[in-house]
């Protein structure tokens, strides 16, 4: 049996698994090397129980890596995001790995597993140096999957100017500030930079500044000492020890309080930080990378945000496009979001061109899943199945589809003049009139003749 340092020999592991033969087995294996056990039957019991006591490492036991094993992770991982979870799994895929990795997992091993790769592995989270292996493959092979395969998608000018920035900045070890709208894929962008630098093989933490109550955010950051405030039961390291070695994305980077802004332009400065109530200076080496939606220069010239921790963040900056900057992107981007099997129907693609997308790509691939799920026809996205906010758009703009007629200048005489020669038909009757089947029902409501023939 190999020995596991003094040191660690209080490191509480927690064991989420289904199966409580297995667990029972590897809860006395650990106990024999020294380790203390704590084990839950699944992530939301994990998330309760990390809650009210801490724990240093957590091993989730899965066979396939079903999309609901990932979910939990991600769970696991934003409810306690220093919390370093191993994933042992039954699959052996590289892509499994990758996978694994960037829902949050420091390590990726394969069952059956000994007893002793299990205990190097949680000794390996337990000094917060996590890793990203496989044991059916070498570590640099996921790194190059990674470094290789971008997952932003678009064949536009402005897509590929990003994509070429990401190559300049990734090897580099200064700050990057990410501007952009809401929805434009600011956290891809960060992720894609990781994947491609130098310590891809490190962890990447991420924290939402706006997800996080001001009073509690500097704690998040720089961790605090154990009575330091009130709830502070036990000492906890923050997000910049817990990402030292590798990168820390800090998004809604323009809420930071102003406080807190300076504390932050220390770390950066020199990479030395104390925890709320501590007077010990710690060191770290952390590669940041900030996003926002907000137009930074302009919070500086308004005095909300700090001059010189802007131009410290802003070594490498760039700006995202909005998708309505890259309305060539559309079609491949809607297509990706449906999958196989699915397609768009005619004049669905103009529409969704033509349309302003103010929540930009996540809006996008919100309304394709929702499309997905009302689409009156299986497989096929048609005009009728789109959100009314975008027909409606298109139909402001005077979208003429197959003739000179918009709806402005369809008058209730001629609409019902149409509608009579075609026997009722609503279908024909809007393609007569070079209009969809939804605007004509609102012409029909409008002028009271919903019924008419």
């Amino acid at each position: 049996m190999n020995s596991i340092p003094h040191a660690l020999r209080s490191t509480h592991v927690l064991l989420v698994d289904t199966d409580s033969n297995h667990c029972s087995e590897v809860t006395d294996q650990l106990s024999q090397r020294q380790f203390h056990v704590s084990t839950v039957a699944s992530a939301s019991e994990a998330i309760q129980l990390t809650s009210n006591q801490r724990c240093d490492a957590a091993v989730l036991f899965c066979d396939e890596l079903e999309p609901q094993v990932l979910d939990d992770l991600r769970h696991l991982q934003s409810a306690h995001a220093s919390l370093q979870v191993i994933v042992v799994s039954t699959t052996t895929s590289i892509t499994a790995a990758v996978e694994a990795m960037k829902a949050g997992a420091c390590d990726f091993l394969t069952k059956p597993i000994s007893p002793n790769a299990l205990a190097l592995a949680i000794q390996t989270a337990g000094t917060n140096r996590p890793r990203c292996t496989h044991t059916a493959c070498s570590q640099p092979a996921v790194v190059r999957e990674k470094k290789n395969k971008t997952s932003i998608l678009g064949k536009s000018a402005a897509i590929d100017s990003v994509l070429q920035w990401i190559a300049r900045v990734a090897p580099s070890e200064m700050p990057v500030l990410i501007e952009g709208e809401s929805g434009t894929g600011k956290e891809l962008v960060a992720r894609e930079i990781h994947a491609a630098s130098n310590v891809a093989d490190q962890a990447l933490v991420t924290i939402n500044c706006a997800a996080v109550p001001a009073s509690l955010l500097e704690s998040e950051l720089f961790g605090h000492e154990k009575g330091s405030f009130t709830g502070a039961i036990a000492t906890k390291r923050g997000l910049f020890e817990t990402a030292d070695g590798g990168t820390l994305f800090i998004d809604e980077f323009g809420e930071l309080a102003g406080d807190l802004q300076a504390k932050l332009l220390r770390v950066i400065e020199d990479g030395r930080l104390r925890r709320v109530g501590s007077t010990e200076e710690r060191q770290v080496n952390v590669r940041l990378i900030a996003a926002t939606n907000k137009t930074l220069i302009d919070e500086v010239r308004s005095g909300r945000f700090r001059e010189d921790l802007f131009y410290r963040v802003n070594v490498l900056g760039a700006r995202l496009p909005s998708l309505r900057e890259r309305t060539e992107d559309i079609g491949l981007l809607a297509q990706h979001f449906l999958g196989e099997g699915w397609v768009l129907g005619d004049g669905v693609l103009e529409l969704l061109q033509r349309y302003n997308w103010p929540g930009n790509v996540r809006q996008l691939s919100n309304v394709m899943e929702r499309c997905k799920v009302l689409a009156g026809q299986p497989g096929i996205i048609a005009i009728d199945d789109l959100p009314s906010e975008i027909v409606d758009a298109s139909d402001q703009q005077q979208l003429e589809i197959g003739g000179n007629v918009d709806l402005h200048t369809l008058n209730r005489s001629h609409v019902l003049k149409v509608l009579k020669q075609n026997r009722g038909n609503k279908a024909k009757s809007a393609r007569v009139l070079g209009i969809n089947r939804r605007s004509l029902y609102r012409l029909l409501e409008k002028y009271n003749a919903k019924h008419s023939a």
